[in-house]
């Protein structure tokens, strides 16, 4: 997570606002920024190149409407998704870092990301998930975020994949496994 955004994550409940000011906007940007370079992923967690945008442990930032960003990531401590306001500025000036993965990269990632670039976001979902691994305030944790656009979805998670360092992913709704969804619980926001 980037120390800038740090005082500014919060989990979803905490940011319904932000979260209803996304509704019925257009996706124009979707990136991630890495924790670490590309080939640290592939020898320590074995994925292939186009894995890297989906598993690779970091921030995703979504541009909206070319105006407004958001940015997701993770409080560990909290076993939940974070969400905040991003500074579209530094976006754009640090893409062309190396640990800035463009969803339509040819080569870390995969086609169908670049998909989501120009779709309309037409509902969210908070995803809560009951784990007895995790001492908490109800044991409830908000585990990810799915977004459902005018053709299709996705979902950021924390800590729910099979892949990767599993911590911070980005991936489709049906790629969940069964016995996940069967415990979870989502709230419209």
């Amino acid at each position: 997570m980037d120390d800038k955004y740090q005082d500014q994550q919060k989990i979803p409940s905490q940011s319904m606002d932000l979260l209803r000011r996304v509704k019925g906007r257009v996706i124009t940007k979707f990136i991630k920024k890495l924790k670490w370079e590309p080939d640290d992923f592939l020898k320590t967690f074995g994925l292939t190149e186009n894995q890297i945008f989906e598993y690779g442990y970091g921030a995703l930032f979504i541009e909206l409407d070319a105006e407004m960003v958001i940015g997701l990531s993770c409080i560990s401590k909290k076993i939940s998704v974070s969400v905040f306001s991003a500074d579209a500025g530094q976006v754009e000036e640090e893409l062309v870092a190396p640990a800035w993965i463009n969803c339509s990269d040819k080569k870390y990632s995969k086609a169908c990301w670049a998909n989501v670039i120009g779709k309309r976001i037409d509902s969210l979902g908070i995803i809560k998930l009951h784990d007895s691994n995790y001492e908490g305030d109800d044991g409830l944790y908000e585990r990810g975020i799915v977004f459902i656009l005018n053709s299709g979805n996705f979902v950021f998670t924390h800590a729910l994949a099979d892949a990767g360092p599993m911590d911070t992913v980005v991936m489709e709704f049906d790629e969940l496994k069964p016995d996940i969804v069967k415990g979870m619980s989502i709230i419209m926001v």
